[in-house]
C-alpha cells in the first residue's frame, strides 16, 4: 500500500512539474517577430470574415444556389484559416501572457467546435452564423 501511495505521489509530482507554464518572453526577438505573424493572421481572419459577413444571421435557404455556395465556401475558408492560425499560436505559448494564451485556447476551441456545425446541410437549414472576432492582443478585430 505504501508503494502505491508513493507511486501516486511521484506521478503527481512529475505531472505537476511538466504542467507549469513557460514564463512569457514577449520582448524576445523571436516573440516580437511572432507577434507580427499573429497580427498578420488576425488581419487575414478579419478579411476572410468580411467576405462572408454579409450572410451572417441570414437563412441559408434565402439565397440562390450560387450565392449560397459562394457564402458557404467563404465561411469554410474563414473557419479553416482561423483554426490553422490559432493552432500555430498555441505552439508558441511563451510569447503570450497567461490571459492572452487563454484567449488563444478559447478561440481555437470555438472554431474547432464550430467546424462540426457548419456542414452545408446545417447552414442551408439554419442561418449563417455570426462571429465576434477578437484579437489575442486585445480588442475587436
Amino acid at each position: 500500500m505504501k508503494k502505491l501511495i508513493l507511486c501516486v505521489l511521484l506521478s503527481f509530482g512529475l505531472f505537476g512539474s511538466s504542467a507549469v507554464a513557460a514564463s512569457p518572453e514577449p520582448t524576445s526577438a523571436k516573440c516580437i517577430k511572432f507577434k507580427k505573424e499573429v497580427l498578420s493572421d488576425e488581419a487575414k481572419i478579419k478579411q476572410l470574415y468580411k467576405r462572408y459577413e454579409i450572410a451572417a444571421n441570414k437563412k441559408g435557404s434565402s439565397y440562390s444556389k450560387t450565392k449560397f455556395k459562394t457564402y458557404y465556401s467563404n465561411l469554410v475558408e474563414y473557419n479553416e484559416f482561423a483554426i490553422k492560425a490559432y493552432k500555430n499560436m498555441k505552439k508558441n505559448q511563451k510569447c503570450f501572457t497567461d490571459t492572452q494564451f487563454d484567449s488563444v485556447k478559447q478561440f481555437l476551441s470555438t472554431q474547432e467546435a464550430f467546424k462540426a456545425f457548419i456542414s452545408e446541410e446545417k447552414v442551408l437549414q439554419n442561418v449563417f452564423p455570426a462571429f465576434e472576432n477578437r484579437s489575442v492582443y486585445g480588442g475587436k478585430l
